[in-house]
Formats: structure tokens, sequence, C-alpha cells
């Protein structure tokens, strides 16, 4: 613990005031926009448009700002933020996405989206940053925590699958009308309360870049079924033993079967 907290010292103090605050602001972007796309999953029939004093961001706009930025695409920004510790150490507000009938804290989330897109538009690039991050992301670490299993209502084990698997109807009942990903997570199995069968992913996933991507992982929900953590199942696997055999899963016609 003591040379993780001697190399992270070393990282931060290797970039600038400036260049923190950019990153600072691309991960606070990044968050929101999840907890925004968590809500269109969540409530497909909300009209956000509609919410009163609010402007919807326009989605093409994080990832130009990313690698306009940073010169990353999303996908690679989720998979950074997930396994390096300086981008976990900055701050970044702890919230959780709202329910389809909270319209103050919906406007709210909107509001602070579309000011830290603003925010970040006006930021300086950051040249060569991941080559510092390096030596942090070697470090040994645990991501799935306890207290992380702890707060999760449903810990559930999912498959990469491309989007045209699921029927018409299936992309109604499970996606947003505004969901632009060509592939979603298919739930195998889990602990606690049963999923939904597919979920939104949390990363923006097409065909050229799918195969850079981990195609099992390990989700922690909360209760309303929106993700706290996706986690590549290769690396956690062996941390899911405290939990035992699965709950429940799904068989390959898609039926329940509980334990």
């Amino acid at each position: 613990m003591l040379l993780s907290g001697l190399l992270l010292s070393a990282v931060i103090q290797s970039f600038t005031v400036t260049e923190l605050r950019t990153l600072r602001q691309a991960k606070e972007s990044f968050e929101l926009s999840q907890q925004l796309a968590a809500v269109r999953q969540q409530c497909p029939q909300l009209n956000l448009a509609a919410l009163d004093g609010v402007q919807l961001p326009d989605d093409a706009l994080l990832p130009l700002l990313l690698q306009q930025k940073l010169a990353v695409r999303p996908a690679e920004f989720a998979l950074l933020l997930q396994q390096d510790a300086l981008l976990q150490s900055l701050s970044s507000p702890e919230t959780t996405s709202p329910a389809c009938d909270e319209t103050t804290q919906l406007q709210m989330l909107l509001d602070e989206l579309q000011s830290q897109l603003t925010a970040l538009d006006m930021a300086q690039p950051v040249l060569g940053w991941q080559q510092k991050l390096q030596p942090v992301s070697q470090a040994p670490s645990v991501q799935l925590t306890a207290a992380l299993l702890a707060k999760s209502h449903a810990v559930v084990i999912a498959t990469v699958v491309p989007r045209a698997e699921l029927t018409a109807v299936q992309q109604a009942d499970h996606l947003h009308i505004d969901y632009h990903s060509d592939f979603v997570f298919r739930l195998e199995q889990g602990w606690r309360a049963v999923a939904p069968r597919y979920l939104g992913m949390h990363i923006n996933l097409t065909e050229k870049n799918y195969q850079h991507q981990p195609q099992r992982w390990v989700l922690l929900l909360d209760r309303k079924f929106h993700l706290i953590k996706a986690l590549p199942w290769s690396e956690v696997q062996s941390e899911l033993s405290p939990l035992g055999a699965a709950d429940w899963s799904f068989n390959r016609q898609g039926d329940l079967q509980r334990r």
C-alpha cells in the first residue's frame, strides 16, 4: 500500500494543475453522461426534452471532446477509469441516477452535465498523459471490494452480444430510444435481486472497437438496476467466491431459473 501511495503521489506531481483539472472535468463529464444513459435505459417513456429549462447535450459532443482534449475514445477512457489509480483519485460527485419521476434531480443532472461539458470544451488538451499513468496502472489493486458488494442490490455476470440479437419488442422493453451502441449486455447469472435479461452498456461499442474490449463482465447494480460499476470478469472472477453459487440464471431460451 505504501508503494502504491508513493507511485500515485509521483504520478500526480508529474501533471500540472491545469492538466489535472482537464482530466477531472473529463472524468466528471463521462460519469454524468453514464448516469444520463442509465436514466434513458431505465425510463424509456420519459421525454427529457420536455423538462422545463433544460438543454439536452449532443450525444456526439463528449466523444468529440475526449478525442480533442485527451486523444482517447470513450470505450478506452471507460477502461482507464476502472483500472487507473490516478483517475480514480480525482474527485467526482458521489451520486446515483435519478428515478424516472424525480424531475428536479433530472434537471440538476442535465444542468451539471452541460456545465461540465462546457468546462471541458474550454479546457487545455493534455498530451502524452497515458504514458505517465503506466506505473500506477501496474500497481496491484483490489477492484471488487467487500464495500462494493455490500452496497450492490444485484451482482451479475453478463456477456456482450450484438444488439441485433434482440427483437424489436425486446429492444423497446430493455433499451432507451436514444441508445446508440451496437452491443448490449446479456445477463447469464447473478446473485440477490433478479435483473432484466438485457441491459444497455456503459460504453459505446461498435464493430470497430468490439474486439478490443472484454467480452464478459461483472456488473454491480443498484435497486433501480442502474450500473454502479462494471468490471472485466477475467480480472475479478476469483473475488466472487464469497458469494457462493449463483442465486439465479437464465437458460438459452431466456427462461429464469432460480437455485
